[in-house]
């Protein structure tokens, strides 16, 4: 059976000028959030400007073929 998956990005803004920082507690709700309806927590990416991180990228997988 061919597996089939369909992905969400959430971007969370960066607070911190030297180090990336998200809130630990905001991140906790979203990623709870979203494995409860099924999400898998796959990789994340810090986006950059000026050498500085402005936000980070999660990405999520659910897969299709599940009932």
């Amino acid at each position: 059976m061919n597996q089939k998956y369909e992905y969400k990005i959430v971007i969370e803004k960066s607070a911190g000028i030297i180090t990336a920082s998200v809130s630990e507690e905001k991140l906790n709700k979203i990623f709870n959030k979203l494995a409860k309806d099924g999400w898998e927590y796959v990789d994340n990416r810090a986006m950059q400007s000026n050498e500085y991180t402005t936000s980070i990228i999660f990405i999520f997988k659910r897969d299709l073929t599940k009932s």
